[in-house]
């Protein structure tokens, strides 16, 4: 029988091939036994795949861990400016956003960059800068 097949039996009877899970995303090939390989090299063969897959999924976990914060961490910013801008003050920290790293962007397109909020920061601007121009002269 092929090692990725195998059968399923309830009660003596054959139920039939049952395909093994496949890993799309698997960057890391599983190893194989060659003919005539000696068992010492396929036992390092097996090592250094595992190694090289648990670094794989430690820099996944760390790369969608980092994304998470950022997403957490924008959503407080987002909250905080919008507080600032109901009061008529605004913190000039609060104006960058704080982009993931994780999101697949283009560069110099940001997440959500459309939205009301931002559009209310920009007008806030604005008449700020309105306000300090006339001031001066």
């Amino acid at each position: 029988m092929l090692p990725h097949l195998r059968t399923r039996k309830i009660c003596g009877e054959r139920l039939g091939r049952v395909q093994a899970p496949q890993h799309s995303e698997d960057l890391v090939p599983r190893v194989r036994r060659r003919e005539g390989e000696d068992p010492l090299a396929l036992k390092l063969r097996a090592k250094e795949a595992r190694v090289a897959r648990q670094a794989a999924n430690k820099a996944r976990g760390q790369l969608h861990g980092a994304g998470v914060e950022a997403r957490k961490q924008e959503r407080l910013r987002k909250k905080r400016a919008k507080a600032f801008l109901r009061a008529g003050n605004l913190i000039p920290e609060d104006q960058d956003p704080i982009l993931d790293p994780e999101a697949d962007s283009e560069p110099g397109s940001e997440p959500g960059s459309d939205t009301e909020l931002e559009r209310q920061l920009g007008r806030q601007l604005e008449w700020e800068l309105g306000r300090e121009l006339e001031k001066g002269h």
